[in-house]
């Protein structure tokens, strides 16, 4: 306590707490920790039927500017001017479905969708801002307003760890080796009777042309029509470049 008069001045004793310190108890979300966490009781004590304004007072930080007429939410940062504002806006979830921002009270920016919620019908508000908001990918990257209503999907509940002995290896098996094409060969086989109607007569995917003349022989047996068949070519050149051919022959008896 001071005096008016000069010196004149009261020390008070020291004094020591010895009380544990009340750590804020956070709810758990599924996508972490939230820096700022507002729950339903908050929310009823506020006496606000506008939920935005309600959330803005009790989050450090975040502000909401007027541009050309529009509203925007900001997490903190440097404001921006313009149509650039938009971009700056941060995610809004509700119930794990995530809505677009697009700026306005009456347009069809997260103002909008949150002046839409009833105060008394919501259950938690979490606030994430940059860092903690990695789990929404790039699309947090201005923060995350993630809005639970009572109505809405049940929270999971916390997960303390992962017990490594319930995990099991599981070896992928890359891609499938391609069978061999199998075709009728006529020169041993003895005629069984039997018709051959193939659809497919021949293929084969590693034909190498000859360096010297750039062709490359290949044979094959017809089936037992009489019909036109449709030779199709593709590859590469030693350069890479694409190559696509098709011919038709004629299968007469």
């Amino acid at each position: 306590q001071y005096y008016s008069e000069p010196g004149a001045a009261r020390v008070l004793k020291e004094v020591i707490i010895t009380a544990p310190k009340l750590e804020e108890k956070r709810e758990f979300s599924r996508y972490g920790t939230p820096d700022y966490s507002i729950s339903t009781d908050v929310l009823e004590n506020a006496n606000s039927m506008n939920l935005m304004y309600a959330i803005q007072g009790r989050v450090p930080g975040l502000r909401l500017i007027l541009i050309n007429g529009s509203y925007y939410v900001l997490l903190g940062g440097a404001s921006s001017f313009g149509s650039g504002a938009v971009g700056m806006e941060p995610l809004l979830v509700i119930d794990g479905l995530p809505y677009n921002g697009g700026g306005g009270m009456g347009g069809d920016g997260i103002i909008a969708m949150i002046d839409q919620l009833n105060p008394t019908n919501i259950l938690r508000i979490d606030v994430f801002k940059y860092g903690s908001s990695a789990a929404f990918g790039a699309r947090g990257a201005n923060g995350v307003i993630a809005i639970y209503t009572k109505n809405g999907v049940p929270l999971k509940e916390e997960v303390s760890g992962y017990d490594k002995s319930l995990f099991q290896l599981v070896t992928i098996g890359g891609y499938t080796t391609p069978r061999k094409f199998r075709s009728t060969d006529y020169s041993t086989t003895v005629d069984s009777g039997e018709h051959d109607y193939r659809s497919t007569i021949y293929w084969n995917p590693n034909v190498n042309t000859s360096a010297q003349t750039g062709e490359a022989i290949v044979s094959f047996y017809a089936a037992d029509l009489e019909t036109k068949y449709r030779i199709v070519v593709e590859g590469v050149t030693s350069l890479g470049e694409p190559i696509h051919a098709e011919y038709f022959i004629k299968i007469v008896k």
